[in-house]
């Protein structure tokens, strides 16, 4: 599988704003979906990065500090966040998620912000 408009939207955005932005991505670049939940109010995409060497700071992503970015829809009246997981220097996992509402079936009329 690969990764879907919105999760590259998000993956951009998130890499647009952090100091890692670069290598975040060039793993993007070579991401592999392994696995897509949807929760009803979101969705956690895992994936796999083969064939890039270079490796996140790991100084840079602190729990209490996971790159997040938000997203405005026109059918939910809250938004929704997204928050990206790193493993050993990788990006692993995005997860998104609104505040209780049903995910919206149009994903492309999200509007990601940092």
């Amino acid at each position: 599988m690969k990764l879907s408009d919105l999760e590259k939207k998000v993956l951009f955005t998130i890499a647009d704003n952090h100091a890692d932005g670069r290598i975040i991505k060039a793993q993007v670049a070579q991401a592999k979906v392994d696995q897509r939940d949807y929760t009803g109010v979101g969705f956690r995409t895992y994936f796999t990065v083969d064939t890039v060497r270079r490796h996140l700071n790991k100084a840079l992503w602190k729990t209490k500090d996971m790159p997040k970015a938000y997203g405005e829809h026109p059918d939910l009246s809250a938004g929704a966040s997204f928050v990206l997981l790193l493993a050993d220097g990788f990006i692993s996992c995005l997860e998104g998620q609104t505040n209780g509402e049903d995910w919206p079936r149009d994903e492309a009329k999200f509007k990601i912000k940092a």
